[in-house]
């Protein structure tokens, strides 16, 4: 099974908005089931634009969006960007 996430879940964790409970429950469950869990393209951007905005630091942003160690009892490779580009110290 694939199961795309709309941005929104996504936000509610990292934001620890109103729902942030109901996203870590699925998450869990996503793990749990070994679910391919998939976002867009555009969420990628979205959510750094979002982030960016509501933390008002670019910096931040960065090191929430590749910070691994929130990914650590994730079953799934995880990589930044850079490193899924192949993009590792070239930047």
């Amino acid at each position: 099974m694939k199961l795309l996430i709309d941005t929104n879940v996504l936000l509610d964790m990292v934001l620890k908005r109103n729902g942030y409970d109901i996203s870590v429950k699925l998450f869990r469950k996503i793990r749990e089931q070994g679910i391919l869990a998939c976002i867009t393209a555009s969420s990628v951007t979205d959510l750094f634009y979002i982030i960016r905005k509501e933390t008002h630091d670019t910096e931040r942003t960065y090191v929430i969006m590749e910070n691994r160690k929130d990914y650590k009892d994730v079953s799934l490779s995880v990589l930044t960007p850079a490193e899924w580009l192949g993009l590792d110290g070239q930047y």
